[in-house]
């Protein structure tokens, strides 16, 4: 699987909240951080409790990719999102991906 297989299937169990598939394309280590660096999630469990809860309390949750850039093992996505804690205005996320072994390895969201 490529590395942009790998975040596209991330992105169509993200878009169907389906935690199991999601936690697929995760390394079990898996690190997440926000803008700053700062680190917010450590594992698959950490990951699972977080978009869980989004899941709850998002059920029109959708995102899509406007813009991509690979690089090496990295993927840098400007994502749209809506329906993000019932909200109804239009979020834009930035997350960059690390993919190793076909496992995303690291993610830095920024915005």
């Amino acid at each position: 699987m490529s590395i942009t297989q790998v975040i596209d299937a991330q992105l169509e169990a993200y878009n169907a909240r389906d935690i199991e598939a999601l936690l697929r394309t995760y390394h079990p280590d898996c690190v997440i951080e926000d803008a700053a660096g700062n680190v917010q999630q450590t594992n698959r469990e950490e990951i699972r409790a977080r978009y869980t809860k989004t899941f709850e309390v998002s059920p029109e949750l959708h995102a899509k990719i406007l813009t991509r850039i690979v690089n090496g093992p990295y993927v840098i996505d400007h994502e749209e999102v809506n329906g993000h804690s019932g909200r109804t205005d239009l979020l834009y996320a930035v997350p960059v991906y690390r993919v190793e072994d076909g496992l995303i390895t690291h993610v830095r969201f920024i915005g």
